[in-house]
């Protein structure tokens, strides 16, 4: 095998030269359009004359008579025809000297030159250039641990034994492989042997590939640049070598393939390049980018619960970059998406709370190579305050069906009082004195009425045109049915006499709900049908007659006003979640019941508007004793179709969860309260309800919860609810958040 001690003789230049003028024959496609030496039309054909004569060329040209002597000297390969290797041996002779030829005469100059010339005169494609020896299957392995490593497969056009360099010896991998074909499947990628000897790049091992090794004759690459640059390179000067890759390192049966591991930091583009001996580089290979790793971000906060003004100090110390440090910690105090502080490449900081809520801060941080990661954490700020509205031992044995709202800016609520065993109870008002409703006012007798079943006194209450005003049911001797009751001022100390709208359904459970449609109060109860029957003035002073809004038996109902005209969610036949909506904002046109949860069976609904379209919370009882507490939003403002829905709470021992459910929108956000062994508050921590938060306990002391109402009051979630202590404490209660 020839050494690289013939590159280092003076007379390679001449060579050199040769394979200057290959690389201007490379097709478009990438390979050598290369025609076989003219020997009897590409046949191979026994010499006439038995012995080797060099063609006539000027004696100074060493390096041929030096190559031509070598390739007289190589003995033929174990199994390979001898006649087969004699004409190869006489074609690549053959090649050579008339290679030379064609340079000596077309480039006009001497081998004199070329010898004078030496090697540090030689032409640059001593390296292995071209597209066809372009390494253009570079890849990386990441190791995720700031180590890669790259693999490519060698190319050097003629060097069929893949040793380096172009030589003589190339000749016996073609004469072992001759007349193979390369394998279909390697015709695009052509990295098994008998591609690398097809260097004529005709699917086939013949004549025409003694013509890349004449052409290439002393191409050497001697190791592989690895080279790397912080912006995309447009050429090798854009970048700098980072490691390198003898030729001893290339494995492999077929082309032969390099794998090499690197730590690279920080991010770059790499590339790999051949270079000779000298460490003269050639083309850049195509280029990759070792992929950042973007930090991972952990964050500690305390204190994550107190009371306002909470300070709270936030450690994100624990934050982590396997390539590169954290430059930026950027904090969001209130997680709603906007960053309000940043502290460098500080992983500390403080911030106080002074407003009651539930918060999700987080931080963002970023790496040097703008690579980032957030993490948050919950942080409850302030407490749920519960306060007596009415002692109602005091008065009654019970409180049924409580109803919360803000009249004239403090929260007020409505409810019924029960004696046991008798036949008439009272229907009472009560307001508190302040804003947060600390401090609660005397009670306000609204009416009294006969019950059929204590279940079945229920109301709703709302304002309308300014005043308090109470939709309810009641026996009233003849009169017994639907009943509305507005009060004379603002406040609700004195109140208008009850006025009858008509029958209704006096069978228990939830089975009416009042709001404020288009300016004038509207009431959804239950009779034979689910009915729906709106004021005439603001007031409601007169009413107009009833329209049926569902032909179902409807139980559980909830109105609400849905993007500006009213629905209704209702338990429904046989049990299904149900809803409907109107078709105008007056109710008198309603569309087709949808069901909103086809597995569900409802006990208890109620529904409100979030985020413009109808949303309904409700306790699900399908696999009872396994029940759960559901929440479910429209796919659209009409509600015609439902997303799936959200399972909130659940209860494997037979104990309903989400009964005297209350939905509402507090400070842009759904919440709920709702009973299970106890009382309890969720909310959502998006404006859809898409995710929500772990339940709250708020009731810690043993007793029954019943009959909740949420509102938002004074910028704060609050709730009204009957609570029946087992030692007799029977309670109207107001809890608030702050």
């Amino acid at each position: 095998m020839r050494t690289s001690g013939i590159l280092l003789s003076t007379g390679i230049a001449l060579i050199t030269i040769i394979f200057a003028f290959v690389l201007g024959t490379c097709g478009a496609n990438g390979k050598r359009a290369i025609n076989p030496p003219s020997i009897g039309s590409g046949s191979l054909q026994a010499a006439d004359n038995p012995h080797r004569v060099a063609p006539p060329i000027q004696a100074a040209d060493e390096s041929l008579d030096d190559a031509l002597a070598e390739l007289d000297e190589l003995e033929c390969p174990e199994g390979v025809d001898e006649e087969l290797w004699r004409e190869l041996k006489d074609s690549l002779e053959e090649a050579l000297s008339s290679r030379a030829k064609t340079i000596i005469s077309g480039a006009g100059v001497s081998p004199a030159n070329h010898l004078n010339h030496g090697r540090d005169a030689r032409a640059t494609n001593v390296v292995p250039t071209g597209e066809a020896n372009r390494v253009n299957d570079l890849s990386l392995d990441d190791h995720f641990d700031a180590t890669y490593t790259l693999t490519w497969h060698y190319k050097n056009l003629g060097d069929y034994d893949q040793n380096g360099t172009v030589g003589i010896s190339d000749i016996t991998p073609l004469a072992i492989h001759y007349n193979e074909e390369v394998p279909e499947d390697d015709t695009e990628q052509r990295n098994s042997i008998q591609a690398v000897v097809d260097g004529s790049g005709n699917g086939k091992v013949d004549i025409a590939d003694i013509t890349p090794i004449a052409m290439n004759y002393g191409t050497e690459c001697a190791a592989y640049s690895i080279r790397s640059s912080l912006s995309n390179p447009e050429s090798i000067e854009d970048t700098e070598e980072v490691g390198a890759a003898p030729i001893t390192l290339a494995e492999g049966e077929d082309r032969k393939t390099f794998s090499v591991e690197i730590s690279e930091e920080p991010r770059t583009y790499i590339a790999v390049a051949p270079m000779d001996v000298d460490e003269t580089p050639g083309e850049l290979s195509n280029i990759l980018i070792i992929p950042n790793h973007p930090p991972v971000a952990e964050l500690l906060a305390e204190p994550t619960e107190g009371e306002v003004p909470l300070d709270v100090s936030f450690d994100a110390s624990g934050s982590s970059d396997i390539d590169g440090p954290i430059v930026s910690y950027e904090w969001d105090w209130e997680g709603d998406g906007i960053y309000d502080h940043d502290s460098g490449n500080v992983p500390t900081a403080e911030h106080t709370y002074d407003i009651a809520q539930t918060y999700d801060p987080q931080v963002r941080i970023t790496d040097g190579h703008n690579g980032s990661d957030t993490a948050e954490i919950t942080v409850t700020a302030g407490a749920w305050h519960i306060f007596v509205a009415v002692d109602v031992e005091d008065c009654y044995d019970h409180a049924w069906h409580v109803n919360l709202e803000v009249v004239n800016g403090h929260p007020a609520i409505s409810y019924w009082g029960s004696f046991d065993g008798l036949d008439t109870d009272d229907f009472i008002y009560v307001r508190a004195n302040d804003s947060d409703g600390t401090t609660w006012g005397d009670t306000v007798l609204i009416a009294s009425g006969d019950w059929i079943m204590q279940e079945c006194a229920d109301n709703s209450l709302t304002v309308a045109n300014g005043r308090p005003a109470i939709a309810c049911y009641m026996d009233n001797n003849d009169e017994k049915g639907l009943w509305y009751v507005r009060a004379l001022d603002e406040n609700g100390s004195a109140w208008d006499e009850p006025l009858w709208l008509g029958e209704m359904d006096s069978e228990p459970y939830n089975s009416l709900s009042m709001a404020v449609v288009d300016e004038r109060p509207a009431i959804t109860y239950r009779r034979d049908s689910l009915q729906y029957i709106r004021a005439l003035d603001a007031d409601g002073n007169t009413w107009g007659s009833p329209v049926v809004a569902s032909p179902e038996y409807a139980r559980w109902m909830s109105h609400a006003v849905i993007d500006g005209a009213p629905g209704i969610c209702y338990n429904g036949d046989n049990g299904k979640l149900r809803y409907v909506r109107a078709f105008d904002t007056d109710g008198t046109v309603w569309g087709e019941p949808v069901t909103a949860d086809p597995e569900a069976a409802v006990v208890d609904s109620n529904l409100a508007e979030v985020n413009g379209r109808p949303a309904i919370a409700y306790a699900n009882t399908t696999d009872d004793p396994n029940n759960d507490f559901r929440y479910v939003r429209a796919s659209d403002p009409d509600g015609d179709s439902w997303g799936a829905p959200v399972i909130l709470d659940s209860s494997t021992e037979g104990v309903l969860v989400g009964a005297g459910c209350s939905l509402n929108v507090i400070n842009g956000r759904p919440a709920i309260a709702y009973v299970h062994h106890g009382f309890r508050y969720i909310e959502a921590r998006d404006i859809n309800g898409e995710d929500w938060r772990e339940p709250v306990t708020l009731l810690d002391e043993e007793g029954v919860v019943w009959f909740d109402s949420l509102k938002e009051v004074n910028g704060h979630p609050a709730v009204a609810y009957s609570f029946w202590g087992e030692l007799g404490n029977r309670q109207v209660r107001f809890a608030v958040y702050y």
